[in-house]
């Protein structure tokens, strides 16, 4: 998923940010509306403003010196250029992101009962304050934490933390690579990202074997860079994953999941909407300050010699 594909989701999953509990027509919102929407952030990690734009300046800074093999999160001047990028970032785009913030919470409180029926709202929220639903939610968060680690470290071009170049790789077995698939596919997020994929809208224009295709990728991947970790959270959970595992494939889960294509669309059908001017103040802000931050890292080699 491109960055700033990741930028928008990630809009989307800041509303409880929002302040007030109104829907889109500035009615009340049910209490019940409000629990399963602080849910949805929980199940994404509860990303903010600040990450978001961290992560925005991290591929700017990457793209600068694209072309230098020691341009990486280890280098010393990679720091002093990342800090000039995220200060210009954030004054250009980060009044623009907490608005996108605010949008997005009131096209959930609209969609959510829009979408789902009285006792499918309270079915998802009595599970999820359930013993196993704590679980489930604390599951995701680690999950998504490890998730979170492999983007970084691609962007800045660190090696996974924990690495030991000098140590050789025993390849894991065919039995212990099912089995860390079948910790990554419980992602909530993956499943997530794979509805808002080619046949995640409304109208499901287009096959569903894509969306199994863009999530098996996913899947793959990050068993292929993370599989200790895995082996960690398969442990810690091996009683709850058959229950984790029902849940995701209920019906309540899959509808509750289905509502992220109608936010979406929501706010890609508004003109008005914040998030569709994120993309043109971004590439503004890109192109006004590229040679300022050309110069920055072109002046950190020369002092580095």
């Amino acid at each position: 998923m491109s960055i700033l594909g990741r930028t928008f989701v990630a809009s989307l999953l800041l509303c409880a940010l929002a302040p007030g509990a109104h829907s889109a027509d500035n009615s009340p919102v049910n209490q019940d509306v409000i629990a399963l929407r602080e849910t949805v952030i929980a199940l994404t990690g509860d990303p903010d403003i600040n990450s978001t734009i961290d992560m925005l300046a991290a591929v700017q800074v990457r793209v600068i010196g694209a072309k230098d093999s020691t341009w990486k999160g280890d280098n010393p001047n990679w720091t002093p250029v990342f800090n000039i990028v995220h200060d210009d970032l954030s004054r250009d785009v980060g009044l623009l992101l907490l608005a996108q913030v605010r949008d997005a919470a009131a096209h959930w409180d609209h969609e959510l009962p829009a979408h789902l029926t009285s006792s499918q709202i309270d079915e998802l929220v009595k599970f999820y304050r359930s013993e196993v639903g704590r679980r489930y939610l604390a599951f995701q968060k680690q999950l998504i934490a490890v998730q979170e680690e492999v983007l970084s470290a691609s962007v800045v071009g660190r090696a996974p933390a924990g690495a030991d170049p000098h140590r050789a790789r025993v390849p894991p077995t065919a039995a212990q690579i099912d089995s860390r698939k079948s910790v990554a596919a419980l992602s909530w997020v993956y499943l997530m990202l794979t509805a808002l994929g080619p046949s995640g809208s409304p109208s499901r224009n287009a096959s569903a074997t894509d969306d199994k295709t863009i999530h098996d990728m996913m899947v793959d991947a990050l068993a292929t860079v993370r599989g200790p970790e895995l082996d960690q959270l398969k442990a810690q959970y091996h009683a709850d994953l058959p229950a984790f595992a029902t849940f995701a494939e209920s019906p309540g889960a899959k509808a509750l999941i289905s509502v992220y294509g109608f936010v979406t669309k929501d706010i890609q059908a508004d003109p008005r909407a914040p998030g569709m001017a994120f993309a043109a103040v971004l590439q503004r802000s890109i192109e006004q300050h590229t040679p300022e931050w050309k110069a920055a890292y072109e002046a950190g080699r020369v002092s580095g010699r």
